[in-house]
């Protein structure tokens, strides 16, 4: 239907389910996403949701084989510009897909089909460390902002890194954590030799970040399970945390360590446990509490899978009596 529509659209891609969609937008953002409401392993809602958080910029259609006006309270929510039911319609799909287009701009001042290319072109560019084609853009950029104000090169700039920060979040897999601004600038030539030295510095430091990107986003999980063990830290809590869909951070989380999450938090818990065995006289009952387990049986259990004997006899064997 899109290829049918005749709006300027430079490509078309796929998925067969929420997870995959994300893996699509991970390889490239796009600027608008079509998603049926219901999908396999994240629905429509929770793409949304998961990407409006990280690219307030994408425009969401959601087609559903049904009315529901809960869903499409909540659908607004997340920057859906339009909510369709099945049959679809050529006519109304085209309407929606040309009004969520016309909608994309970076600024109310900026028109779609000028910078939205650039836009990309600059992701692409910084991703794959271009630093010449780059100079090229901004070259680009000053003749889109000739005879402008000052102000309006400033916040066009600004804007404009903006999104390509959100973009590139989204591929990396976390926020860059920089404060690329455009500003103190004399003149519209300043802001262009500031707009450049931006990109500079942003190419170096996602050079780097795309060097650690696992290594530091399995730091910061390895950490958090650290600080947390002794509370309900569940799957749920962490995956918010690092900014993953749960479904997709249980799959992350197991590829990266070779257990599941809650495989790895008993591993912690207990290890601690062991310690506290050895080193206090605390009941089991309490070090339960303290590593986290409400149930004194589940924590018996859980211990014996992992060492091959009761928090007793473990507390025995280490010389210490109370139990």
């Amino acid at each position: 239907m899109l290829k049918q529509s005749g709006l300027p659209i430079s490509e078309i891609r796929d998925a067969s389910n929420g997870e995959e969609a994300l893996e699509v937008v991970r390889s490239g953002v796009p600027n608008l996403i079509i998603t049926d409401i219901r999908m396999p392993l994240m629905d429509g809602l929770d793409l949304c949701k998961y990407l409006y958080k990280k690219c307030p910029f994408i425009k969401f259609i959601i087609v559903s084989g049904y009315e529901d006006f809960e869903y499409a309270r909540r659908a607004i929510q997340y920057g859906v510009s339009d909510y369709l039911c099945k049959p679809l319609e050529q006519k109304s799909f085209t309407l929606a897909v040309k009004n969520a287009l016309s909608s994309l701009c970076t600024t109310d001042y900026i028109g779609v089909g000028t910078v939205r290319p650039l836009i990309s072109k600059v992701e692409e560019l910084l991703w794959s460390g271009d630093r010449l084609g780059l100079e090229g853009v901004v070259k680009q950029i000053c003749k889109i902002v000739d005879n402008r104000t000052l102000k309006y090169c400033t916040d066009f700039c600004n804007d404009f890194l903006n999104e390509v920060l959100s973009r590139l979040s989204v591929r990396i897999g976390y926020r860059i954590r920089t404060d690329f601004l455009v500003d103190d600038a004399n003149s519209p030539d300043d802001c262009m030799n500031a707009l450049k030295d931006c990109f500079m510095e942003l190419a170096e430091k996602l050079d780097d970040a795309k060097k650690n990107i696992d290594n530091n986003i399995m730091n910061e999980i390895i950490k958090y399970i650290e600080d947390n063990y002794d509370s309900k830290l569940a799957l749920n809590d962490i995956a918010e945390y690092v900014g993953f869909n749960p479904s997709y951070f249980s799959q992350y989380f197991k590829s990266k360590i070779g257990k599941n999450f809650v495989q790895y938090r008993n591993e912690v818990r207990i290890n601690k446990a062991m310690d506290f065995l050895k080193q206090s006289d605390k009941s089991i009952t309490e070090i339960a509490l303290d590593v986290g387990y409400s149930d004194i049986t589940y924590f018996i259990r859980i211990f014996k899978e992992h060492t091959g004997k009761s928090p007793g006899g473990y507390r025995k064997e280490q010389g210490m009596g109370k139990a």
